[in-house]
């Protein structure tokens, strides 16, 4: 992710801050919208990867759970095979 703009990365990491708040203060449907509208962000400023919801861990040998469920973006050749991807 290094040819992206410190500017592009900063407006993500707001939007994907968005999303968490959405995720539990909103109606699934502002949720849904919201998440449409950065994922066809992502798509067009970092293709390959996509918005997954997940669960956050330290790194190193212990994977202590950290921070508990966020919004990050994956690599689409990182999701395992038989797994749904939902598209906008």
């Amino acid at each position: 992710m290094e040819q992206f703009t410190t500017s592009e990365k900063r407006q993500l990491l707001t939007k994907l801050h968005e999303l968490d708040t959405l995720y539990h203060s909103c109606s699934l449907e502002a949720y849904e919208q919201t998440w449409q509208s950065v994922e066809q962000q992502v798509q067009h400023t970092f293709p390959g990867f996509t918005i997954a919801y997940a669960e956050i861990y330290t790194a190193g040998s212990e994977r202590i759970a950290h921070g508990g469920m966020r919004h990050v973006l994956l690599p689409i050749k990182d999701i395992p095979p038989g797994r749904v991807v939902a598209r906008p």
